[in-house]
C-alpha cells in the first residue's frame, strides 16, 4: 500500500483493525480517510504527516486519547469522532483553523480545551452525550459557528461569551443542570432554535425577547408547540425577566452520577431487542407466514410512558416492554418540531414504523441490511457528499 503515494481517498471502515495501520502515514496525498467502525484504541503520532487530509472519519472506535500531532493536519475540514471513549482532547486541536465540522458526541469528555477558540472556521460543533461540566469562555471566538449541540452533559452554566457567536442559528442544551441563561443570549440575533428542556432553569432573561429570528424555544420535553407565550415579570431589584407555566423547571428524574454511560446503555439495549422487533413488525404487516417469537412480552403500563425519556426508566423497566411500546420509550431528539422526527440512530439501528403500503422488498432494504451493507455505504457517501458541497459553496 505504501506504493500508492498518489491515493487521495481511502475507506477501510467496518473492519477489525485494533491498531492504526502505520502505512497510512506514508500516503501523504490522502484527502479523505475513513477508518470508522473498527476497534482502534489509539492513533499513530505519524498522522501529522497527512498535511492534505481534509475529511477524517474515526467514529465508532475505542479511542481514549488523540495525539498532539493531529493538530498538524492543517487541511482538515471534517473530523468525525463520535462514539469513542475519549476522555480528553489535545490542545493542538485548536490549530485546525480550517475545520468546519467537529463531531464528538457519545464520548466520555468532561472538559473542552481553551484552544478550541482557535477553530475560527468551525461551522458545526456536536458535543452531546458526554460528561462536560464547563464550556470554556473561548467558545465566544467561534464567530462562524452555526450549530452547537450540548445535549445530555453536566453543564450548570453557559459562559456569557456565547453571545459573541453571532452566526449561531441552532443552540441545543437539553438535559443538563443549567439553573440560568446568561443575558448575552439575546445578542444571538440569528438564533432560530433554542432548546433548554430538562434543566433546572427558574426563568429566562428578558433579552430573549430580542431574538426576532427565533422560531422554536423548547422548555419541556412535553411541549406541544415550538413557541409558547412568555410573560414579563420583575424581581426584587426591578430587573425584568421572562417566565411561563413551565417554570421553574423540576429536577430531572435520572441520577447521572450513579449511572453508567446512559446513551451507550441504550444502544446496547437496542441491539438486544432489534431482532425481536423486526420479527414482530414484519409479522404484523405480512401475516402468519413469518415466524413469531414465542416470548412475546406483555404491553407496558401506559402510565410508565410519561417518563419515556428517562434513562432510569429505560434501564429498570426494559424487561417489561413490548416491542411497539419500546419504540415510544426510546425516542431521542435534540430538537422536536413534530412527533415524526427520526428516532435516535446509532449503527444503522434506525427503528421506524412500517407503512401499510410498503412491499416486502422495501422492508428487507430497511430492516434486514447489515451495517456493512447499502445503508452503511449510503450514510458514508452522504457524509463525504455534504463535506464536498460545503467546500464548493453549495
Amino acid at each position: 500500500m505504501s506504493r500508492l503515494i498518489d491515493l487521495e481517498r481511502l475507506d477501510i471502515g467496518t473492519n477489525e483493525f485494533d491498531t492504526f495501520p502505520e502505512v497510512l502515514s506514508s500516503l501523504t496525498n490522502l484527502h479523505e480517510l475513513c477508518i470508522d467502525n473498527n476497534k482502534l484504541e489509539f492513533i499513530s503520532s505519524d498522522i501529522g504527516n497527512l498535511k492534505k487530509l481534509s475529511f477524517f472519519d474515526l467514529s465508532k472506535n475505542k479511542l481514549r486519547y488523540l495525539p498532539e500531532e493531529l493538530g498538524e493536519c492543517i487541511s482538515l475540514t471534517d473530523l468525525h469522532l463520535s462514539e469513542n471513549n475519549l476522555v480528553g482532547l489535545p490542545d493542538s486541536i485548536g490549530r485546525l483553523s480550517n475545520l468546519a465540522i467537529l463531531k464528538l458526541d457519545l464520548n466520555q469528555l468532561t472538559k473542552i480545551p481553551n484552544s478550541i477558540g482557535g477553530l475560527n472556521s468551525l461551522y458545526e460543533l456536536v458535543l452531546s452525550h458526554n460528561f462536560i461540566v464547563e464550556i470554556p469562555s473561548t467558545i465566544g471566538l467561534l464567530r462562524n459557528l452555526r450549530t452547537l449541540y450540548l445535549d445530555e452533559n453536566e453543564l450548570s452554566f453557559i459562559p456569557a461569551d456565547i453571545g459573541s457567536c453571532s452566526y449561531l442559528s441552532l443552540l441545543s442544551m437539553r438535559e443538563n443542570r443549567l439553573t440560568y441563561v446568561p443575558d448575552e443570549i439575546g445578542r444571538l440575533s440569528r438564533l432560530k432554535v433554542l432548546n433548554l428542556s430538562a434543566n433546572l432553569i427558574q426563568y429566562l432573561p428578558y433579552s430573549i425577547s430580542k431574538l426576532k429570528e427565533l422560531q422554536a424555544l423548547w422548555l419541556s420535553e412535553n411541549q406541544t408547540k415550538p413557541l409558547i407565550q412568555l410573560q414579563q415579570e420583575k424581581d426584587k431589584t426591578g430587573k425584568r425577566y421572562l417566565t411561563c407555566y413551565l417554570f421553574p423547571q423540576e429536577q430531572i428524574s435520572r441520577k447521572r452520577e450513579n449511572l453508567k454511560y446512559s446513551a451507550i446503555n441504550e444502544i446496547n439495549v437496542r441491539k438486544r431487542y432489534l431482532d425481536d422487533m423486526r420479527i414482530h413488525q414484519l409479522y404484523d404487516n405480512f401475516g402468519h407466514n413469518l415466524s413469531k417469537d414465542k416470548n412475546y412480552k406483555k404491553p407496558i403500563d401506559p402510565n410508565l410512558l410519561i417518563d419515556y425519556n428517562s434513562r432510569d426508566f429505560l434501564n429498570n423497566q426494559i424487561d417489561k416492554i413490548a416491542f411497539n411500546d419500546y419504540e415510544n420509550t426510546t425516542r431521542q431528539n435534540s430538537i422536536r418540531f413534530t412527533s415524526d422526527l427520526p428516532i435516535f440512530d446509532h449503527g444503522n439501528l434506525l427503528l421506524k414504523p412500517i407503512a401499510d403500503n410498503y412491499n416486502t422488498e422495501q422492508i428487507k432494504n430497511i430492516y434486514l441490511d447489515s451495517p456493512s451493507g447499502n445503508n452503511y455505504e449510503r450514510e458514508k457517501a452522504f457524509k463525504v457528499h455534504k463535506s464536498v458541497n460545503r467546500m464548493n459553496g453549495i
